[in-house]
Protein backbone atom coordinates (compact mmCIF):
# COMPACT_ATOMS: atom_id res chain seq x y z
CA UNK A 1 0.00 0.00 0.00
CA UNK A 2 3.27 2.60 0.88
CA UNK A 3 4.86 1.53 -2.27
CA UNK A 4 1.85 2.86 -4.32
CA UNK A 5 0.82 5.59 -2.23
CA UNK A 6 4.33 6.90 -2.75
CA UNK A 7 4.52 5.95 -6.70
CA UNK A 8 0.78 8.42 -6.86
CA UNK A 9 3.14 11.13 -5.37
CA UNK A 10 5.79 10.54 -7.66
CA UNK A 11 3.51 10.59 -10.71
CA UNK A 12 1.56 13.59 -9.44
CA UNK A 13 4.90 15.58 -9.02
CA UNK A 14 6.31 14.58 -12.71
CA UNK A 15 2.88 15.87 -14.22
CA UNK A 16 3.31 18.78 -12.56
CA UNK A 17 6.63 19.22 -13.17
CA UNK A 18 5.95 18.75 -16.79
CA UNK A 19 2.96 21.23 -16.37
CA UNK A 20 5.18 23.66 -15.35
CA UNK A 21 7.71 23.24 -18.09
CA UNK A 22 4.54 23.84 -20.96
CA UNK A 23 3.47 26.56 -19.26
CA UNK A 24 6.67 28.23 -19.32
CA UNK A 25 7.08 27.32 -22.81
CA UNK A 26 4.29 29.39 -23.46
CA UNK A 27 5.87 32.58 -21.96
CA UNK A 28 3.30 32.59 -19.57
CA UNK A 29 3.03 36.04 -16.97
CA UNK A 30 4.64 34.61 -13.91
CA UNK A 31 6.67 31.40 -15.39
CA UNK A 32 9.77 30.99 -13.81
CA UNK A 33 12.81 31.93 -15.89
CA UNK A 34 15.33 32.60 -13.11
CA UNK A 35 15.43 34.31 -9.92
CA UNK A 36 11.78 36.88 -9.45
CA UNK A 37 12.46 40.73 -11.18
CA UNK A 38 11.82 43.55 -9.54
CA UNK A 39 7.77 44.21 -9.74
CA UNK A 40 8.17 47.61 -10.05
CA UNK A 41 10.78 48.07 -13.01
CA UNK A 42 8.99 44.60 -14.88
CA UNK A 43 6.74 46.31 -17.58
CA UNK A 44 8.16 48.07 -20.40
CA UNK A 45 4.79 50.29 -21.32
CA UNK A 46 2.24 48.13 -22.94
CA UNK A 47 5.41 46.34 -25.03
CA UNK A 48 7.13 43.99 -22.84
CA UNK A 49 7.65 42.52 -19.33
CA UNK A 50 10.49 40.87 -17.97
CA UNK A 51 10.10 37.54 -16.46
CA UNK A 52 13.30 36.55 -14.91
CA UNK A 53 16.73 37.82 -14.15
CA UNK A 54 19.98 35.46 -13.45
CA UNK A 55 22.75 37.53 -12.25
CA UNK A 56 26.00 36.75 -13.45
CA UNK A 57 29.89 37.72 -13.20
CA UNK A 58 29.97 41.21 -14.67
CA UNK A 59 26.78 40.25 -16.38
CA UNK A 60 23.30 40.20 -16.10
CA UNK A 61 20.68 37.59 -18.16
CA UNK A 62 17.18 38.60 -18.47
CA UNK A 63 14.45 36.63 -20.19
CA UNK A 64 11.84 39.19 -21.51
CA UNK A 65 8.24 38.77 -23.70
CA UNK A 66 7.76 41.28 -26.17
CA UNK A 67 4.00 41.84 -27.24
CA UNK A 68 3.37 41.99 -30.93
CA UNK A 69 2.26 39.43 -33.83
CA UNK A 70 -0.72 39.49 -35.94
CA UNK A 71 -4.55 39.01 -34.32
CA UNK A 72 -3.52 41.30 -31.55
CA UNK A 73 -7.05 40.19 -29.65
CA UNK A 74 -5.12 36.72 -29.53
CA UNK A 75 -2.46 38.72 -27.33
CA UNK A 76 0.61 37.07 -29.35
CA UNK A 77 4.05 37.70 -28.17
CA UNK A 78 7.94 36.23 -28.18
CA UNK A 79 10.11 35.51 -25.56
CA UNK A 80 13.64 35.70 -25.73
CA UNK A 81 16.77 35.47 -23.26
CA UNK A 82 19.20 38.67 -23.28
CA UNK A 83 22.69 38.62 -21.51
CA UNK A 84 23.67 41.88 -20.95
CA UNK A 85 27.33 42.97 -19.44
CA UNK A 86 28.17 45.56 -16.94
CA UNK A 87 29.11 48.47 -20.15
CA UNK A 88 25.16 47.91 -21.45
CA UNK A 89 26.49 45.40 -24.58
CA UNK A 90 24.08 42.85 -25.41
CA UNK A 91 26.43 39.58 -25.47
CA UNK A 92 24.32 36.66 -26.01
CA UNK A 93 20.69 36.38 -26.97
CA UNK A 94 18.31 33.47 -27.95
CA UNK A 95 14.62 32.72 -28.51
CA UNK A 96 13.06 30.82 -25.70
CA UNK A 97 9.62 31.12 -26.16
CA UNK A 98 6.38 32.10 -28.35
CA UNK A 99 2.54 32.52 -27.69
CA UNK A 100 0.03 33.07 -30.78
CA UNK A 101 2.08 34.20 -33.36
CA UNK A 102 0.85 33.46 -36.95
CA UNK A 103 2.65 29.78 -37.73
CA UNK A 104 5.98 29.46 -39.34
CA UNK A 105 7.01 32.99 -38.07
CA UNK A 106 8.33 32.37 -34.87
CA UNK A 107 10.30 29.65 -36.06
CA UNK A 108 11.81 32.38 -38.63
CA UNK A 109 13.60 33.98 -35.63
CA UNK A 110 17.10 31.85 -35.59
CA UNK A 111 19.54 32.23 -33.68
CA UNK A 112 21.63 33.25 -36.97
CA UNK A 113 19.47 36.15 -37.29
CA UNK A 114 19.54 37.32 -33.32
CA UNK A 115 23.12 37.13 -33.53
CA UNK A 116 23.72 39.22 -36.19
CA UNK A 117 20.63 42.46 -35.06
CA UNK A 118 21.82 42.11 -31.59
CA UNK A 119 24.68 40.78 -30.40
CA UNK A 120 27.15 43.38 -29.38
CA UNK A 121 24.81 45.94 -29.75
CA UNK A 122 24.50 48.82 -27.00
CA UNK A 123 21.32 47.60 -25.29
CA UNK A 124 19.44 50.72 -24.76
CA UNK A 125 15.79 50.81 -24.30
CA UNK A 126 14.91 52.60 -27.36
CA UNK A 127 17.19 50.60 -29.60
CA UNK A 128 16.20 49.95 -33.49
CA UNK A 129 17.32 47.13 -35.71
CA UNK A 130 16.65 45.59 -38.59
CA UNK A 131 13.45 43.08 -39.34
CA UNK A 132 13.83 39.28 -40.19
CA UNK A 133 12.93 39.67 -43.81
CA UNK A 134 9.66 37.78 -44.52
CA UNK A 135 8.75 37.93 -40.25
CA UNK A 136 8.37 41.63 -40.37
CA UNK A 137 6.00 41.71 -37.16
CA UNK A 138 6.94 38.99 -35.24
CA UNK A 139 10.43 40.88 -35.14
CA UNK A 140 8.99 43.48 -33.67
CA UNK A 141 7.72 41.55 -30.58
CA UNK A 142 11.22 40.13 -30.02
CA UNK A 143 12.35 43.94 -30.16
CA UNK A 144 9.47 44.99 -27.47
CA UNK A 145 11.39 42.01 -25.43
CA UNK A 146 15.06 42.96 -26.15
CA UNK A 147 14.02 46.66 -25.44
CA UNK A 148 12.18 45.69 -21.98
CA UNK A 149 15.66 43.99 -20.80
CA UNK A 150 17.60 46.72 -21.71
CA UNK A 151 15.63 49.37 -19.64
CA UNK A 152 15.38 46.38 -16.56
CA UNK A 153 19.19 46.42 -16.89
CA UNK A 154 19.47 50.10 -16.60
CA UNK A 155 16.99 50.11 -13.99
CA UNK A 156 17.91 48.08 -11.91
CA UNK A 157 21.78 47.32 -12.64
CA UNK A 158 23.20 50.42 -14.04
CA UNK A 159 24.47 48.78 -17.05
CA UNK A 160 24.00 51.92 -19.15
CA UNK A 161 26.12 51.75 -22.31
CA UNK A 162 28.27 54.55 -23.19
CA UNK A 163 27.18 55.86 -27.10
CA UNK A 164 28.57 59.78 -26.00
CA UNK A 165 30.99 59.37 -28.74
CA UNK A 166 29.46 57.03 -31.52
CA UNK A 167 26.77 59.90 -31.19
CA UNK A 168 28.22 63.18 -31.39
CA UNK A 169 30.36 61.81 -34.48
CA UNK A 170 26.66 61.34 -35.68
CA UNK A 171 26.03 64.55 -35.36
CA UNK A 172 29.31 66.29 -36.81
CA UNK A 173 28.50 64.49 -40.30
CA UNK A 174 25.17 66.02 -39.91
CA UNK A 175 26.17 69.72 -38.77
CA UNK A 176 30.04 69.97 -37.43
CA UNK A 177 30.14 71.88 -34.43
CA UNK A 178 32.25 71.25 -30.91
CA UNK A 179 29.24 69.80 -29.47
CA UNK A 180 28.55 69.07 -25.20
CA UNK A 181 25.79 67.25 -24.10
CA UNK A 182 22.72 69.44 -23.27
CA UNK A 183 19.40 68.22 -21.33
CA UNK A 184 15.97 69.58 -21.06
CA UNK A 185 13.48 69.46 -18.54
CA UNK A 186 10.99 68.76 -20.68
CA UNK A 187 8.12 65.83 -20.29
CA UNK A 188 7.78 63.92 -23.72
CA UNK A 189 5.32 61.37 -23.95
CA UNK A 190 7.85 58.67 -25.76
CA UNK A 191 4.57 56.24 -27.41
CA UNK A 192 2.42 59.45 -28.49
CA UNK A 193 5.41 61.74 -29.65
CA UNK A 194 8.95 60.57 -29.14
CA UNK A 195 12.57 60.12 -27.94
CA UNK A 196 15.13 62.33 -27.70
CA UNK A 197 17.76 59.63 -27.99
CA UNK A 198 20.89 62.38 -27.91
CA UNK A 199 21.26 65.82 -27.54
CA UNK A 200 24.19 68.55 -27.48
CA UNK A 201 24.55 72.16 -27.78
CA UNK A 202 27.10 73.06 -30.32
CA UNK A 203 29.27 75.72 -31.22
CA UNK A 204 30.41 76.19 -35.02
CA UNK A 205 33.44 77.57 -36.39
CA UNK A 206 32.46 80.95 -37.23
CA UNK A 207 30.73 81.11 -33.82
CA UNK A 208 26.72 80.14 -34.12
CA UNK A 209 25.70 78.07 -31.63
CA UNK A 210 23.18 75.40 -32.06
CA UNK A 211 21.22 72.40 -30.58
CA UNK A 212 21.41 68.79 -32.06
CA UNK A 213 19.05 65.90 -31.04
CA UNK A 214 18.48 63.11 -32.84
CA UNK A 215 15.30 61.57 -31.88
CA UNK A 216 13.30 58.48 -32.43
CA UNK A 217 9.30 59.24 -32.86
CA UNK A 218 6.26 57.85 -31.09
CA UNK A 219 5.59 54.15 -32.76
CA UNK A 220 2.35 54.65 -34.00
CA UNK A 221 0.74 56.93 -36.49
CA UNK A 222 -2.93 58.53 -35.61
CA UNK A 223 -5.70 56.21 -37.50
CA UNK A 224 -8.44 58.33 -37.12
CA UNK A 225 -10.40 58.74 -40.94
CA UNK A 226 -8.83 55.69 -41.96
CA UNK A 227 -10.37 52.31 -43.84
CA UNK A 228 -9.60 49.65 -41.45
CA UNK A 229 -7.79 47.47 -43.54
CA UNK A 230 -4.27 46.28 -44.41
CA UNK A 231 -3.43 47.35 -41.10
CA UNK A 232 0.02 45.55 -40.74
CA UNK A 233 1.13 46.15 -44.77
CA UNK A 234 1.26 49.59 -44.30
CA UNK A 235 1.59 51.04 -40.69
CA UNK A 236 5.30 52.47 -40.56
CA UNK A 237 7.71 51.92 -37.86
CA UNK A 238 9.48 54.26 -35.66
CA UNK A 239 11.49 57.05 -37.54
CA UNK A 240 14.33 58.50 -36.27
CA UNK A 241 15.52 61.77 -37.14
CA UNK A 242 18.76 64.05 -36.49
CA UNK A 243 17.06 67.86 -36.51
CA UNK A 244 19.32 70.89 -35.85
CA UNK A 245 18.10 74.37 -34.61
CA UNK A 246 19.69 77.33 -34.69
CA UNK A 247 19.51 79.38 -31.38
CA UNK A 248 19.55 82.72 -33.12
CA UNK A 249 16.66 82.48 -35.04
CA UNK A 250 14.60 79.30 -33.02
CA UNK A 251 14.18 77.43 -36.48
CA UNK A 252 15.53 74.23 -37.80
CA UNK A 253 18.83 74.98 -40.10
CA UNK A 254 19.31 71.00 -40.88
CA UNK A 255 18.03 67.83 -40.74
CA UNK A 256 18.87 64.38 -41.49
CA UNK A 257 16.49 60.75 -42.25
CA UNK A 258 18.74 58.54 -39.71
CA UNK A 259 16.13 55.45 -40.04
CA UNK A 260 13.06 55.73 -42.50
CA UNK A 261 10.24 53.46 -41.06
CA UNK A 262 8.15 53.64 -44.30
CA UNK A 263 6.32 50.02 -44.96
CA UNK A 264 5.05 51.04 -48.37
CA UNK A 265 7.68 53.51 -50.14
CA UNK A 266 5.93 53.34 -52.81
CA UNK A 267 2.80 55.10 -51.75
CA UNK A 268 4.05 56.75 -48.00
CA UNK A 269 7.44 58.16 -48.79
CA UNK A 270 7.53 61.87 -47.66
CA UNK A 271 9.63 64.09 -50.44
CA UNK A 272 12.56 66.22 -49.04
CA UNK A 273 10.66 69.77 -50.13
CA UNK A 274 7.53 68.58 -47.51
CA UNK A 275 10.22 67.93 -44.64
CA UNK A 276 12.22 71.05 -45.55
CA UNK A 277 9.20 73.09 -44.78
CA UNK A 278 9.47 72.98 -41.37
CA UNK A 279 12.28 75.06 -41.40
CA UNK A 280 10.17 77.90 -42.14
CA UNK A 281 9.05 77.67 -38.60
CA UNK A 282 10.08 79.75 -35.59
CA UNK A 283 9.99 77.76 -32.86
CA UNK A 284 8.33 79.32 -30.14
CA UNK A 285 6.17 77.11 -27.78
CA UNK A 286 6.58 73.50 -27.17
CA UNK A 287 3.11 72.74 -29.72
CA UNK A 288 4.22 75.16 -32.34
CA UNK A 289 4.68 71.70 -34.72
CA UNK A 290 1.20 69.74 -33.33
CA UNK A 291 -0.97 71.58 -35.72
CA UNK A 292 1.85 71.89 -38.75
CA UNK A 293 0.33 70.41 -41.90
CA UNK A 294 2.32 72.32 -44.41
CA UNK A 295 5.06 69.37 -44.42
CA UNK A 296 1.64 66.69 -44.13
CA UNK A 297 1.34 64.26 -47.24
CA UNK A 298 -2.72 65.03 -47.74
CA UNK A 299 -3.16 63.15 -50.81
CA UNK A 300 -2.16 60.38 -52.83
CA UNK A 301 -1.90 60.70 -56.45
CA UNK A 302 -3.34 56.97 -56.85
CA UNK A 303 -6.90 55.76 -58.43
CA UNK A 304 -9.42 55.28 -55.20
CA UNK A 305 -12.27 53.33 -54.96
CA UNK A 306 -15.03 53.07 -52.29
CA UNK A 307 -14.15 50.68 -49.54
CA UNK A 308 -17.33 48.76 -47.71
CA UNK A 309 -17.29 51.23 -44.75
CA UNK A 310 -17.20 54.22 -47.17
CA UNK A 311 -13.44 55.15 -46.70
CA UNK A 312 -11.12 55.72 -49.79
CA UNK A 313 -8.70 52.70 -50.36
CA UNK A 314 -6.43 52.56 -52.93
CA UNK A 315 -7.37 50.55 -55.64
CA UNK A 316 -6.39 47.09 -55.82
CA UNK A 317 -4.32 47.33 -52.56
CA UNK A 318 -5.08 46.24 -48.64
CA UNK A 319 -3.10 50.13 -47.71
CA UNK A 320 -4.81 51.58 -45.19
CA UNK A 321 -5.19 55.28 -46.90
CA UNK A 322 -5.53 58.13 -44.40
CA UNK A 323 -4.90 60.73 -46.84
CA UNK A 324 -8.53 62.36 -46.71
CA UNK A 325 -7.83 63.62 -43.28
CA UNK A 326 -5.45 66.54 -42.01
CA UNK A 327 -3.58 63.99 -40.15
CA UNK A 328 -1.96 63.15 -43.35
CA UNK A 329 -0.50 59.54 -44.66
CA UNK A 330 1.32 56.91 -42.22
CA UNK A 331 5.10 58.63 -42.97
CA UNK A 332 4.02 61.56 -42.86
CA UNK A 333 2.88 61.83 -39.48
CA UNK A 334 6.15 60.02 -38.12
CA UNK A 335 8.02 62.85 -39.33
CA UNK A 336 6.02 65.68 -37.80
CA UNK A 337 6.47 63.36 -34.71
CA UNK A 338 10.06 63.80 -35.02
CA UNK A 339 9.55 67.80 -35.32
CA UNK A 340 7.11 67.41 -32.55
CA UNK A 341 9.88 66.06 -30.25
CA UNK A 342 12.30 68.29 -31.30
CA UNK A 343 9.93 71.42 -30.15
CA UNK A 344 9.38 70.08 -26.46
CA UNK A 345 12.84 69.01 -26.10
CA UNK A 346 14.31 72.59 -27.47
CA UNK A 347 11.84 74.16 -25.72
CA UNK A 348 12.70 72.82 -21.63
CA UNK A 349 16.19 73.57 -21.84
CA UNK A 350 16.99 76.24 -19.66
Amino acid sequence: MKKRIVLGLVTGLLLIGITHMLVGAESTPGAAYGAAPVVEQTAFGDYGVVLGVTEGDGSVTIVAEGRYGYHMDEDPAMTVSVTIDEVGTITEIRNVANRNQTAGFAEMITGDYLKEAYAGKAAVPTMEVDACAGATVTSKAVLYAVQAAANYAQQVYDYVADTGGEDTAELNKVYPARYTVVESGAEIDPKKVGTVLYAARGTTDDGREVVAMKIQSGKRPNMAGSANTGWDAAVPGAFTMIIVVDEATNQVVEWQMVKDGTRRPDYFTVPQENIDSYKSVVINSPEVFDGFAEGLVLGLEFEMEEGADGYDVITGTSVVYTGATTNGTFSSQMVRLCFMTAARFYCGIS
